[in-house]
Protein backbone atom coordinates (compact mmCIF):
# COMPACT_ATOMS: atom_id res chain seq x y z
CA UNK A 1 0.00 0.00 0.00
CA UNK A 2 1.06 3.56 -0.93
CA UNK A 3 -0.14 7.01 1.60
CA UNK A 4 -0.08 10.23 0.97
CA UNK A 5 -0.20 12.98 3.54
CA UNK A 6 -1.14 16.21 3.47
CA UNK A 7 0.58 17.79 6.53
CA UNK A 8 1.98 21.14 7.59
CA UNK A 9 2.45 23.90 5.73
CA UNK A 10 6.85 24.59 5.03
CA UNK A 11 7.98 27.76 6.67
CA UNK A 12 10.18 27.73 3.80
CA UNK A 13 7.96 28.05 0.45
CA UNK A 14 4.74 29.07 2.71
CA UNK A 15 2.99 25.81 0.66
CA UNK A 16 1.73 22.80 2.12
CA UNK A 17 3.73 19.95 2.29
CA UNK A 18 2.81 16.09 1.06
CA UNK A 19 4.49 13.39 2.66
CA UNK A 20 4.64 10.18 0.36
CA UNK A 21 5.19 6.33 1.78
CA UNK A 22 6.72 3.74 -0.84
CA UNK A 23 8.01 6.26 -3.00
CA UNK A 24 10.70 4.45 -4.56
CA UNK A 25 8.64 1.92 -5.47
CA UNK A 26 6.54 1.37 -9.26
CA UNK A 27 3.77 2.79 -7.92
CA UNK A 28 5.42 5.73 -5.59
CA UNK A 29 7.42 6.86 -8.58
CA UNK A 30 4.55 7.56 -10.52
CA UNK A 31 3.03 9.59 -7.93
CA UNK A 32 5.83 11.80 -7.32
CA UNK A 33 6.40 12.64 -11.01
CA UNK A 34 2.47 13.08 -11.14
CA UNK A 35 2.84 15.81 -7.88
CA UNK A 36 5.32 17.31 -9.60
CA UNK A 37 3.05 18.67 -12.09
CA UNK A 38 1.67 21.29 -9.62
CA UNK A 39 4.94 22.36 -7.84
CA UNK A 40 3.38 25.63 -7.45
CA UNK A 41 1.18 24.09 -5.25
CA UNK A 42 3.21 21.85 -2.80
CA UNK A 43 6.15 20.82 -1.69
CA UNK A 44 7.38 17.03 -1.58
CA UNK A 45 8.53 14.57 1.56
CA UNK A 46 9.49 11.66 1.05
CA UNK A 47 9.49 8.99 3.85
CA UNK A 48 11.85 5.87 3.35
CA UNK A 49 13.91 3.60 5.22
CA UNK A 50 17.19 4.25 3.35
CA UNK A 51 17.22 8.29 2.56
CA UNK A 52 20.58 7.40 0.35
CA UNK A 53 19.42 4.65 -1.84
CA UNK A 54 15.98 6.71 -2.05
CA UNK A 55 18.02 9.60 -3.69
CA UNK A 56 19.93 7.59 -5.79
CA UNK A 57 16.86 5.94 -7.09
CA UNK A 58 14.81 8.96 -7.42
CA UNK A 59 17.58 11.47 -8.63
CA UNK A 60 15.30 14.54 -7.29
CA UNK A 61 17.19 17.27 -5.41
CA UNK A 62 13.70 18.94 -4.91
CA UNK A 63 12.30 16.85 -2.75
CA UNK A 64 12.86 16.58 1.14
CA UNK A 65 13.98 13.39 1.96
CA UNK A 66 13.08 11.91 5.35
CA UNK A 67 14.18 8.32 7.03
CA UNK A 68 11.25 6.67 8.63
CA UNK A 69 9.59 2.83 8.66
CA UNK A 70 6.06 2.03 8.30
CA UNK A 71 6.63 -0.17 10.77
CA UNK A 72 7.77 2.38 13.33
CA UNK A 73 4.73 4.54 14.41
CA UNK A 74 6.72 6.86 15.74
CA UNK A 75 9.38 7.70 13.14
CA UNK A 76 6.16 7.94 11.04
CA UNK A 77 4.84 10.82 13.20
CA UNK A 78 8.11 12.83 13.33
CA UNK A 79 8.54 12.47 9.44
CA UNK A 80 4.80 13.94 9.09
CA UNK A 81 5.39 16.71 11.62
Amino acid sequence: SKFIMADNTSPQTNKPTISVIGATGRTGQIVIKKLHQFDDLWKIRVLVRDVNRAKETLKDESIEYVKADITDPESLQSGVN
